[in-house]
């Protein structure tokens, strides 16, 4: 009988292609588990490909919106001024 076989983070994440973190921060991510005692996340590889045939795919991340900062920086040299 074959026994299943697991990834480590770094191996689902080249798999998965994509960021180490990215696959950390998933909340509805890929099917994961903890060893008890262990700080190690394991994927099953089987349970993995098959999440993402099913259509689940990592997410892009999002554009930062343009545009000015909300606040202003105060400069550290007391002779310049900024204007108002």
């Amino acid at each position: 009988m074959d026994t299943p076989r697991y990834l480590t983070l770094p191996e689902a994440a080249r798999l998965m292609r994509c960021s180490k973190s990215k696959l950390r921060q998933m909340k509805d991510g890929p099917p994961r588990f903890r060893a008890p005692k262990s700080r190690v996340w394991l994927y099953p590889h089987e349970e993995l490909i098959a999440w993402i045939e099913s259509g689940r795919t990592v997410e892009p991340p999002q554009p930062k919106p343009a545009g000015r900062a909300t606040s202003r920086t105060k400069h550290h040299n007391p002779l310049y001024e900024l204007e108002k």
